[in-house]
């Protein structure tokens, strides 16, 4: 059994970690696939908490759960399943989570953590204000296939002063559960995430990284997650190709060398805002800055932008973006638009490059905050704050 992979999902733009591609696979194995469940494991078994979450009753919570699940399964373009099993074999608390984290027993717990007390008992007190929930699955021992996983959903956003509804926490419950199958965050229009605008947020794939202003739309599946899921667990070839075509490309810094670790987004003329695709370049970690992505038919034009230096950890997007000193934030890309207009239809496969310009005036944050520390630890510095 190899390491399990959580993300979380944050209110406000904070932080967390783990290798991961925008709008597509958490991991890769070495051959550039995704490391999904596999088919034999079709339908995935989950087994739901025997406790409350929150103010929902165990079967308020439970409903929503199946309600959840069944929003990935209901993809057309997507092979993917999931079975009830049935309860587990107590109310998990923070007493006892970790008898329900082995990870060889078959069993794929949904954790409902009533009043928050789990979560701050795994990162620190106060935490439940901030995280919602996590999600994650362990991987076989040769990395290509996961084997077991679990979620959490954190109870206390149904309690003062949140008073969150079922609504609210479907939105939750969907983006942890994409987690938990093998899918990664993606940035797609991060503009209306905090504008005070609740009505653009429809715009908002599920898979994106933190809250916003209106999170009930996160329970509905965006063009952007109904193509990642396709990727991961695509049905018979047929039913794929009638409805996707692919874009194949590969992203170069104007030096020549292959550009790692931007996020590359084709945008859809005629439907902008809501037919967004996106794919973060050598998501496969194999240096040649390839990215790949599934789109409807249309025309397209491109951009590129550096991911956003507040998505670390396990609010990460893509595999270069773990900490604050990673790659993808170390010299990041310029945000460029490019008029490609490039026609692609059902079935067909277009190839498309496109050269961007590193940002020499906006290393990582992290950097400066690791610069400030230094000096003020020899004393160069009469700062306060940093």
């Amino acid at each position: 059994m190899k390491k399990l992979q959580v993300l979380v999902l944050l209110v406000l733009l904070t932080h967390y970690a783990t290798p991961s591609c925008a709008g597509g696979p958490l991991l890769t194995d070495k051959n550039c696939n995704p490391v999904v469940f596999p088919a034999s494991a079709m339908p995935i078994p989950y087994s739901i908490d025997q406790g409350t979450l929150g103010s929902f009753s165990n079967s308020e919570a439970a409903a929503i759960v199946d309600d959840c699940f069944a929003t990935w399964q209901g993809v057309a373009t997507a092979r993917i399943s999931f079975k009830n099993a049935g309860h587990l074999a107590a109310d998990v608390t923070k007493d006892n989570v970790f008898t329900f984290t082995d990870y060889t027993d078959g069993i794929n717990p949904v954790i409902f953590d009533t009043d928050g007390g789990i979560i701050d008992s795994l990162y620190g007190v106060g935490a439940s204000d901030n995280i919602i929930g996590f999600s994650g699955s362990a991987t076989d021992d040769t990395g290509s296939y996961y084997t077991e996983g679990l979620s959490l959903l954190n109870g206390r956003f149904t309690q003062e002063p949140y008073n969150w509804g079922p609504e609210l926490f479907k939105a939750t419950f969907v983006h942890e559960f994409g987690h938990f199958i093998g899918l990664d965050h993606t940035q797609i229009n991060s503009q209306y995430v905090h504008d005070d605008n609740t009505t653009n947020d429809v715009y908002i794939p599920t898979m994106f990284p933190t809250a916003t202003d209106n999170d009930s739309s996160l329970g509905r599946l965006n063009p952007d997650d109904e193509a990642a899921v396709t990727m991961l667990y695509p049905a018979e070839i047929q039913v794929v190709n009638a409805v996707y075509g692919r874009i194949s490309g590969t992203l170069y810094w104007r030096s020549g060398l292959p550009a790692r670790g931007a996020n590359v987004v084709a945008v859809k003329q005629g439907d902008e805002e809501m037919s967004r695709f996106s794919s973060v370049s050598d998501y496969c970690m194999q240096g040649d800055g390839a990215f790949e992505m599934l789109v409807t038919p249309g025309t397209y034009n491109f951009i590129v932008e550096p991911i956003n230096p507040f998505f670390t950890g396990g609010s990460s997007v893509g595999p270069y973006a773990g900490t604050a000193l990673s790659l993808s934030f170390i010299f990041p890309a310029v945000t460029t638009e490019y008029e490609e207009n490039l026609t692609i239809a059902a079935g067909e496969t277009q190839e498309v490059q496109l050269v961007v310009r590193h940002n020499l005036l906006t290393p990582a944050p992290g950097l400066f905050a690791l610069l400030l520390q230094f000096l003020n630890s020899l004393g160069l510095l009469q700062t306060a704050g940093y």
